[in-house]
């Protein structure tokens, strides 16, 4: 549905709220990918517990989702940027199969369309990027708090052009 959006893939080892960006193998790595300010985006976490990918069983029997990136901690203010959360989803796939290297994962697609708010503007206003911490929350049916709770830091990027922007 949102194949053509642009598309981030991030390996996050979740095996605790804390997660870390790690690279396949699940070892640490440093980050080299950011949204970018201004342009629709499509998050593609791919979740490692145990150095393996995350049950897919369990994300995907969520039903409901929400995903912010702020950089405060402080829940009356507005978040710098919303996921479409309606929209997020989970699927799971194999890399490189059929070889000696072939790799099961479990992602999360998480739709990222409008990243130029005020909010984000305003934090990011002649600087050439921030970081912004990201919380994913996952639901499960006939529960009103996440039993799924997801936490990194990911950058944000300023554009040098006003392309497409405001």
């Amino acid at each position: 549905m949102f194949e053509d959006l642009q598309q981030i893939i991030l390996y996050v080892k979740a095996d605790s709220t804390v997660g870390e960006i790690v690279d396949e193998y699940g070892q640490s790595t440093s980050v080299s990918k950011a949204i970018t300010r201004g342009v629709e985006a499509l998050l593609c976490l791919r979740v490692l517990r145990d150095g393996d990918a995350y049950p897919f069983e369990q994300l995907s029997a969520f039903v409901s989702w929400d995903c912010l990136l702020d950089n405060d901690w402080n829940t009356a203010t507005v978040p710098k940027l919303r996921a479409d959360n309606e929209n997020i989803t989970v699927i799971s796939g194999i890399l490189n199969a059929g070889t000696d290297e072939e790799k099961a994962y479990t992602e999360i697609r998480i739709p990222l369309l409008e990243t130029d708010t005020v909010e984000l503007g305003e934090a990011i206003s002649g600087k050439d990027d921030i970081p912004l911490g990201v919380e994913l929350c996952g639901f499960a049916a006939g529960r009103t708090k996440p039993v799924f709770v997801l936490q990194f830091d990911l950058p944000v990027r300023n554009r040098r052009g006003s392309a497409g922007m405001g």
